[in-house]
C-alpha cells in the first residue's frame, strides 16, 4: 500500500501476520534493518551467522521471509541459504549485502534468491522488494 505526501511516494504495510528473518552478523546493520522494518508491525527473528539461520529456518516454519547477508561468520550466506531452500522452497530470500559486484548478484540467483539489495539501501528499496515478496 503507498500513499502520496509533498510529491513523494510514502510506504505503508501491514504485516503483523509476517514473521522476517534478518540474518546479519553487524549488529548496526541489524537495527537499520529493524528501523525500516519499524511500523510495518511485522516479527523479527535474528540470526547471527549462517549455521544460525538454518536452524532458526528449520525450527520456525512461520517465517515469512529472510533478508540475508552474504559474508557471515560459521557458515556463508550463500551456503545457507542453499541448505534453508533444501527445507523451505518457497521461502522468500532477500540477499542484501556490501558485496554488489555483478557476480555477487549472479552467484546470489544462482544459489536460489529471490532479491537482491547492494547496500547502502534505502527504506523504500527494502519495503517495496518484501511487500513484492510477501503478497
Amino acid at each position: 500500500m503507498d500513499n502520496v505526501f509533498n510529491g513523494l511516494t510514502v510506504y505503508i504495510f501491514d504485516w503483523k501476520d509476517k514473521v522476517v528473518l534478518v540474518v546479519e552478523d553487524d549488529y548496526v546493520s541489524y537495527r537499520l534493518i529493524c528501523y525500516y522494518l519499524s511500523g510495518t508491525c511485522a516479527d523479527i527473528l535474528w540470526a547471527r551467522n549462517g549455521r544460525e539461520a538454518v536452524n532458526i529456518c528449520y525450527s520456525n516454519p512461520e517465517i515469512n521471509i529472510a533478508l540475508l547477508d552474504i559474508q557471515l561468520p560459521t557458515l556463508n550466506g550463500l551456503d545457507a541459504m542453499k541448505e534453508i531452500k533444501t527445507f523451505r522452497t518457497q521461502l522468500p530470500v532477500i540477499v542484501q549485502t556490501a558485496f554488489c559486484m555483478a557476480e555477487n548478484k549472479r552467484e546470489s540467483f544462482a544459489a536460489g534468491c529471490d532479491e537482491f539489495l547492494a547496500k547502502p539501501y534505502d527504506r523504500n528499496d527494502l519495503l517495496e522488494k518484501m511487500g513484492t515478496l510477501l503478497n
